[in-house]
């Protein structure tokens, strides 16, 4: 409408002028539509089956029979063997404490219902609670210290078991020097 009010009050080599851009950006109009309509639909605007849709992980490499967890002898698994001593060994001592904190908490109860003490933990609406309570979270706390000890010691060992056995198969060269003179030791395994 405003190509036609603009055509209207122009001069008749103009209008010719206006025709052709007209026409043009009619055929430009017409490629643009038709080159849309025969463009494959991308990947996001196809139809998906119906259903629910599964999603599955990729697959992963299978780990290879050879891999060494001691990195070429570089590792021994001794901090993770050390790491795993101090978890197991703070189980122990998890378990020990739950043990003396419910023994706290039935003789607070004993001595309270008998009257033979004057205490501010007999003031309370449940004496002994508090050792029953400390327990709880010493023994709850165990589980994962025992399972991280656990899979530390496992994987330390495992280590382990792998530098002795580059061990064997590789040179050992050491170099001893002492007050008395020095010397080179070489050690191979075949």
């Amino acid at each position: 409408m405003l190509l036609n009010a603009v055509l209207a009050d122009a001069p008749a080599n103009v209008s010719d002028v206006a025709i052709r851009a007209r026409s043009s950006l009619g055929c430009w109009m017409a490629l643009a539509v038709a080159m849309s309509l025969a463009a494959p639909l991308p990947a996001a605007a196809k139809r998906r089956p119906k259903g629910p849709t599964q999603v599955v992980p990729p697959k992963k490499k299978p780990k290879l029979a050879d891999e060494d967890p001691s990195e070429g002898g570089q590792r021994r698994g001794i901090t993770e063997l050390l790491l795993g001593a101090v978890a197991g060994g703070a189980a122990v001592a998890l378990v020990g404490r739950g043990i003396w904190e419910v023994g706290v908490g039935r003789r607070t109860r004993r001595e309270c219902e008998s009257g033979d003490i004057d205490d501010a933990a007999c003031n309370r609406a449940k004496p002994g609670n508090g050792g029953f309570i400390a327990a709880g979270l010493s023994f709850g706390l165990v589980v994962p210290f025992g399972v991280a000890s656990g899979l530390l010691m496992y994987r330390g060992a495992k280590i382990n078991r792998a530098y002795k056995r580059w061990k064997q198969h590789h040179a050992a060269v050491a170099v001893a020097a002492g007050a008395h003179g020095a010397g080179v030791a070489v050690s191979l395994r075949f």
